[in-house]
C-alpha cells in the first residue's frame, strides 16, 4: 500500500506539463497495479478454483487509479493542443483498460469488465484475445447460455487469429459437454482434431469425442 501511496504523489506532485507525461502515466498505472497486488488475500494462486476473498477498499481504489490514467491520456481525453503525443501513451492506456478489467472480473462487475474488453481496438494486438475474455467473462457469471454463443461468434470473426480460435474451440466444446449437448460437443470436438491433428488440443478432443457419445 506505501508503494500506491508513493505512486499516487507523482500524480499530484509534478505539473501538468509534457516533459512529465509519461513519468505521470507510468506512475499512475503502478500505483493501480500496486492496489491490485494489496488487494490479493494471503496465498492467493490463480490456479487453484476457489472463491478467494479480495479487498474490496483496495479493488475499488485500483479502478479509479486506473480510470484517472484512462480519462486524461486516452485518444479521448489527452489534451493534444497543449501536449505533445508520446509513443508509449497508447500501449498504457490499454494496459490500464485490460487490468481494470481484471480488477472489474474480481469485484464480479461483470458487464463493466465486458465494456473495457470492448474498448481494445480492432488494430490492437490483444484484441483477438479480449473475444476469448469476453466469452470467459459470461461463463463465469454463471451465463452459459451467453458464453457459448459467445465463443460461437468467435470462431467466425476474421478478427480472431487461428491460435484464439483453437482455444475457443475446446472451451466452446466443454461447454457443450457440460450442458449435455453431448452430439454438439463431439461434432466440435472432432472438427478441432481434423483441423489440426498435430495441434496442441488435438489429442485431448480425439479422447473427448468418445467421452460425449
Amino acid at each position: 500500500v506505501r508503494a500506491a501511496e508513493e505512486y499516487a504523489k507523482v500524480w499530484d506532485d509534478y505539473p501538468d506539463l509534457p516533459k512529465f507525461d509519461l513519468l505521470k502515466l507510468s506512475a499512475k498505472f503502478q500505483e493501480a497495479l500496486s492496489y491490485f497486488e494489496a488487494a490479493k488475500p494471503q496465498g492467493y494462486d490463480e490456479t487453484i478454483d476457489k472463491e478467494w476473498n479480495f479487498n474490496e477498499e483496495y479493488l475499488n481504489k485500483a479502478v479509479t487509479a486506473y480510470q484517472q490514467a484512462i480519462d486524461n491520456f486516452s485518444d479521448a481525453g489527452f489534451n493534444f493542443d497543449r501536449h505533445d503525443d508520446f509513443p508509449e501513451r497508447k500501449q498504457f492506456v490499454e494496459n490500464c483498460i485490460l487490468n481494470q478489467a481484471v480488477v472489474y472480473e474480481h469485484m464480479n462487475q461483470w458487464d463493466k469488465a465486458r465494456e473495457n474488453y470492448n474498448m481494445v481496438e480492432q488494430t490492437s494486438p490483444h484484441y483477438s484475445r479480449t473475444r476469448l475474455l469476453i466469452a470467459q467473462t459470461y461463463v463465469e457469471e454463471g451465463d452459459i447460455d451467453k458464453g457459448i454463443e459467445a465463443y460461437q461468434e468467435t470462431l467466425v470473426s476474421d478478427q480472431v487469429n487461428e491460435d484464439d480460435k483453437s482455444l475457443a474451440q475446446i472451451k466452446l466444446a466443454d461447454l457443450l459437454r457440460d450442458k449435455e449437448r453431448f452430439v454438439e460437443a463431439a461434432q466440435q470436438y472432432q472438427q478441432i482434431v481434423d483441423a489440426n491433428p498435430d495441434g496442441e488440443f488435438a489429442d485431448d478432443a480425439q479422447y473427448l469425442v468418445g467421452l460425449s457419445y
